[in-house]
């Protein structure tokens, strides 16, 4: 009986010790991401600009198909949002600033975590050079959660290769 109290104290003390270490990590991100999009510069613009076409590219829709997207009046252009729950947590959006063809910013909040995100957009002899940057600061359970996938911008990388990539796939469709 006596070593079950010890082995629960340890437990214990390795719990304490971990909610430490992950509370001290650094809980800013800034992650950025760039593709080659075989579309022309203004139709990747205003896809991209326009949120209720988001459900047919954005990978964590495609990850989980339980994930329900949310739409205002406005979805389009600043002051354009939407918001959406899956499995993993709920979010929502909005952009901010946008320069047509050239820029879209955006905030978004998704569980408590908040960050910034901007779609730069440049013509190339392929297509259109398309850049995804997410700058941000993680609450506690994202900063958890990161921990045991690798990291915050291995996590967000990973997130907005695959969302590019169906984007790429997704426009060439149509």
């Amino acid at each position: 009986m006596r070593i079950l109290k010890y082995l629960f104290l340890l437990l214990l003390l390795v719990l304490f010790a971990s909610m430490v270490y992950v509370s001290t990590l650094k809980g800013d991100f800034d992650v950025k991401t760039t593709a080659i999009i075989k579309s022309p510069k203004t139709t990747l613009f205003n896809y991209v600009n326009d949120y209720r076409n988001w459900e047919t590219f954005v990978s964590w829709k495609k990850e989980d198909a339980n994930t329900k997207f949310y739409y205002p009046k406005n979805t389009v252009g600043s002051g354009g949002s939407c918001s959406w729950k899956s499995s993993g947590g709920e979010g929502d959006m909005k952009t901010t600033a946008l320069k047509d063809n050239e820029f879209i910013n955006q905030k978004i909040n998704f569980d408590g975590s908040e960050s910034s995100s901007t779609w730069t957009f440049k013509d190339t002899l392929d297509g259109t050079k398309i850049t995804w940057r997410t700058k941000g600061t993680m609450s506690f359970k994202f900063k958890m959660f990161s921990l045991f996938q690798g990291g915050a911008a291995r996590e967000f990388q990973s997130m907005q290769e695959k969302t590019l990539a169906n984007l790429d796939k997704t426009l060439v469709y149509e």
